[in-house]
């Protein structure tokens, strides 16, 4: 027969599984719901690429305002020669 001190243990071994199966649980329905774990990789892919587009927009406009410019003086060369 267990003493009052082993029904404390018990109680709280029990509370400890408990505790232990609701983590696993936890995790098992995580694993299970594809749907939402797609939508927060979509979330974490979007939100990088957005970082990135931030990131790289200056030497984007960099890129085109040279490009632009080029084609002006195709244009004003082009026209010169024409006359």
């Amino acid at each position: 027969m267990t003493g009052p001190g082993g029904s404390d243990e018990s109680q709280l071994d029990v509370d400890r599984q408990r505790a232990e199966l609701a983590e696993t649980v936890e995790e098992l329905t995580h694993r299970v719901d594809v749907p939402a774990r797609t939508k927060a990789a979509v979330h974490e892919k979007s939100d990088a690429a957005v970082e990135l587009a931030r990131r790289r927009a200056p030497a984007l406009a960099v890129v085109a305002g040279v490009g632009v410019t080029l084609l002006l003086l195709r244009a004003l060369l082009k026209r010169r020669r024409r006359h």
